[in-house]
Formats: structure tokens, sequence, C-alpha cells
């Protein structure tokens, strides 16, 4: 059934990366449990991204090729907290991509073969790294919580191409006003403990 599905996938000439990553899961990459949601390849909102007035071009979009947040049918979350996640103002922030609330890990998928290359994932998961970390800061700002840890808004990311896995981590620097994206771990998917 697995190879079946691919085979329609690459003969269709939809196969993007996001639509293949529908099908495969692996013990690195498994199914979301219940309270968590899964998206991935829809453009997110720029509110959350920094802007410098130095630099003319602003920061694209992120658009990662798989996210994974807060579910929206989670029963924990009470109305209040919904009805602040769905309010016109905050939405951009809680929400930046359909399906999922405050998105904390993304994954940035590259093909070699294709052209693309991990530093080009560590771009894009630069960005999305960024919007999400930026997000939850917004929410404590608008909270009146200014005494927040760096840890109460850390993002993570995985980036992949056929052989290395990265994991990183995202967070801001109130002290530096800065945000950061550090390795934390890297994979390679040829080595038997590493899988």
């Amino acid at each position: 059934m697995f190879c079946k599905k691919l085979v329609e996938i690459s003969r269709s000439g939809q196969g993007t990366e996001a639509g293949l990553a529908q099908i495969i899961y692996t013990a690195m990459i498994p199914r979301c449990p219940a309270k968590l949601a899964f998206g991935g390849n829809s453009r997110w909102s720029t509110s959350a991204l920094p802007r410098n007035p130095v630099y003319m071009q602003p920061i694209s979009a992120p658009k990662p090729d798989w996210h994974i947040g807060y579910c929206e049918d989670d029963e924990d979350f009470s109305t209040e907290a919904m009805s602040v996640v769905h309010h016109h103002l905050a939405r951009k922030y809680t929400m930046p991509a359909t399906g999922t609330i405050l998105p904390f890990i993304t994954v940035e998928l590259k093909s070699e073969g294709t052209g693309g290359t991990l530093l080009h994932a560590r771009y894009q998961a630069a960005s999305s790294g960024t919007c999400a970390v930026e997000s939850v800061r917004w929410l404590y700002k608008q909270a009146n919580v200014f005494d927040s840890k760096i840890t109460d808004s850390v993002a993570f990311s995985l980036c992949a191409n056929g052989t290395v896995v990265e994991l990183s981590i995202h967070w801001f620097s109130p002290e530096k006003r800065c945000y950061y994206m550090s390795r934390l771990k890297t994979f390679v998917t040829a080595e038997g403990e590493d899988v």
C-alpha cells in the first residue's frame, strides 16, 4: 500500500515534499498525539516577524513543509482561552497557519536531487522559528507578563536532507534583543544509532 501510494503521487506530478510527508511517518517523526495538530505547506502570517527599517527587504513569510502545534479542537482549552486565540487581533499570532494553535515545531525537508540544500532548509527554519517564538512573546506582552523566562517562548525545528537531520532550538534574548537558532543535535540517517 505504501509503495503504491508513493508511485501514485510521483506519477501525478503533485509530489511536493509536504505531500509525500503526509504518508511517510517514522520513529523520528511519528504521527501527532490527539492534543497536537499537524499542518504543512501553508504560508504563515508575517505579523510576528521582526522588521528592521535599515533593510529594505522584509523577511519572507514562513512556509514550513510541516508544523506541529496545539489542536484547535482540544477540550482542555477553556472557552475564554479559545476566544483569545480566535480574536481578530490575536489570530495572526496564535494561528499563523491553518489548523494549529501556536505551532512550536517546524520541519523543513530538502531534496539534493532537485537542488535543495540543508543551508536553505536552515534559512527557512530560522524564519518560522522566529515567527513561533515571537507569537508567544506577543501573547505575554498582551497579558502584561514581562517577567517571563527565555524558556517560556522557545520553538524547535528539524531540517533534513536525504542523509542528515538537524534538530535546532529557537529563542529570543531580551538582553541582546536578538533571535537565535542553535543546533542541538545532528542525526546521520546512515548511522544505526541515529535512526
